[in-house]
């Protein structure tokens, strides 16, 4: 390796590790598993590998690519003006100048089919739409908790909760919900076996009253999951779990007939699967006014 070329790549190197460091310290590439001191649930799911992707596919882009190509022309206008009466060194300023442009445009095309690719999967599966040229960030229900959502607890009285929380003091459906599901029934057919029916968390109900929030507990749902009533649901549950994934197929096409805003089928950790996967383990329906997932 000639002089130019250690140099080069010496300012290269140089340049591009200045820039990580440069970096504000709430850029992490990695958006969870922090201490719920700073704002950010410490459990990481899913969505958050998208999200991490996603603000590592920009960097490159937007911050790395940029930044070496620009480095790639002065360097290639330097070689060129030194070496104005060297054919050598006019030829390698040259090649220089013209794979940075190759360099671009390769990225460039990468990043459109990636980006694609990974807001379908944002979209599709993680209910989290957002356009083409925005970044991914997960939504409160896919597992961040900003810290307007998580008071300070003071009682865990139900009552108490739901003043706070602008929910019901005793767990039960919306009447959306009601509505919903008694349609749903009728499409099916009251001979098919849908299996157990689950709306509001049973298993721990003060999360009724919460939206999710674990400041009293465990809960079986993600922060204003629809069982909740969403973010803003004042009326109780506007979700419904079947347990019965064999007829998830027909489920679904029932509930979406009814209006649904969106049906499908999870597996236990809720993830969206086609109901033939050997993991998918219920059937969720979310009524349409809900606000989250």
């Amino acid at each position: 390796m000639n002089v130019h070329a250690r140099i080069m790549w010496g300012i290269v190197s140089a340049l591009v590790v200045s820039a990580l460091f440069a970096l504000p310290a709430d850029a992490a590439v990695v958006p969870c598993g922090k201490s719920t001191d700073t704002g950010v649930n410490a459990m990481c799911q899913t969505c958050h590998l998208v999200e991490a992707a996603d603000t590592a596919l920009r960097f490159v882009m937007f911050v790395a690519a940029p930044l070496i190509a620009t480095i790639l022309f002065i360097i290639a206008g330097f070689i060129r003006i030194v070496g104005a009466t060297n054919t050598k060194s006019i030829s390698q300023s040259k090649t220089i100048f013209s794979n940075a442009i190759i360099g671009l445009v390769v990225i460039m095309l990468a990043w459109m089919v990636v980006n694609t690719f990974l807001k379908f999967v944002a979209s599709n599966y993680f209910n989290t739409s957002v356009k083409w040229y925005e970044p991914i960030t997960c939504t409160p229900d896919e597992g961040v908790i900003l810290p307007s959502e998580s008071p300070t607890p003071t009682t865990c009285n139900p009552t108490d909760l739901a003043q706070r929380f602008n929910t019901p003091a005793t767990a039960r459906d919306d009447p959306e919900l009601t509505t919903l599901l008694a349609c749903i029934r009728g499409r099916v057919g009251a001979s098919v076996n849908v299996g157990s029916v689950f709306t509001y968390d049973q298993s721990h109900p003060l999360c009724n009253q919460t939206r999710g929030d674990r400041m009293c507990g465990a809960c079986s749902h993600a922060v204003n999951s629809c069982h909740y009533g969403g973010r803003t649901g004042t009326q109780g549950s506007l979700a419904v779990d079947y347990g019965n994934e064999d007829v998830g197929d027909s489920i679904i096409a029932a509930a979406l007939a009814c209006g649904a805003k969106s049906a499908r089928c999870e597996t236990d950790s809720g993830q969206s699967v086609v109901c033939s996967n050997a993991a998918a383990n219920h059937v969720h329906v979310s009524s349409q006014s809900c606000d989250a997932n």
